[in-house]
This record gives C-alpha cells, structure tokens and sequence, in this order.
C-alpha cells in the first residue's frame, strides 16, 4: 500500500505513518524516515519466548499432533515405512552388516547418522533381509539409523 505523503511540505515539516515518523528534507527534496533498529541478539540464548513460538522438545506438549503419516502431509509414500532399527559401525570405518530380517528382504533401504548430516546411503537388502552398512572414517563409534 503506498504512503500518500502531505503535498507541498516546507522544510522540516514532519508526517508520521505506520509509527514512522518521516521529516521533509528540502535541500535533496525528499521525506526521511526516523525509526529505531531493532538489537539483534548476538546468541541464541539472548532470545526469550514470551509467545511460546518456541518447542519445549517436549512429544506431549504438542497439540493437535497428527496420528497418521496422511495427518503430516505424507501422501506419497506407497506402502509406508515397514521397518526401523539402528546399528553402529565400529571407529575405524569398517562395516557392519545388518540382518533385518524377511520383513527386510530385497526392500530398498534408507541408511543415515546424525554424526553426518545430509549423508543418506541407499542399499537393497537380500533375500535373508541383510545388509551391509559401510562406516566413514570417524574416531568413535557411530550410531546409523535404517528405515524401510
């Protein structure tokens, strides 16, 4: 929405909209706003939730939470998620294999660590439901997460 500004202002002259005050500046011949900036915190610990925008981290402390993958606005996911487990890879990178069983077996699997974001690997799992997750190079132990 434009700001109709007065017409015909004299230098000096002040017109104040959406709390902000603009002064008529003859010499350049235009208005100048006057506000404050606001601070911005230099941590995130500086920050306060008076309007509990914030999440507690808290499952229970949500409302309306969704009972279904539909109720998270997942459509698309054919037959769903039909297994979860974890396993660990040892800190020289090697690899661990897996034995999810049948439920597992010839299903494409989806494998990640939160010790590396961004890095999903894809595996198809054999007829038996196995396997095998590679580590990365890392100094300890490192917890993988599978989904199928």
């Amino acid at each position: 929405m434009p700001i109709n500004y007065p017409s015909n202002p004299s230098d000096g002259d002040t017109f104040t909209h959406g709390g902000v005050t603009y002064t008529w500046d003859a010499s350049p011949g235009y208005w100048k706003g006057q506000f404050s900036v606001p601070t911005i915190p230099e941590d995130v610990s500086d920050l306060t939730d008076t309007t509990n925008l914030f999440f507690d981290g808290v499952f229970s402390s949500l409302t309306g939470k969704p009972t279904t993958l539909a109720g998270y606005g997942i459509t698309d996911g054919g037959g769903g998620i039909t297994g979860i487990g974890t396993t660990s890879t040892p800190d020289n990178g090697s690899s661990t294999t897996v034995n999810a069983g049948s439920t597992a077996a010839n299903k494409n699997i989806a494998i990640f660590s939160s010790n590396f974001p961004g890095n999903v690997r894809f595996v198809t799992a054999n007829s038996a439901g196995s396997f095998t997750v590679t580590g990365i190079s890392a100094s300890d132990p490192v917890k993988w997460y599978y989904v199928w």
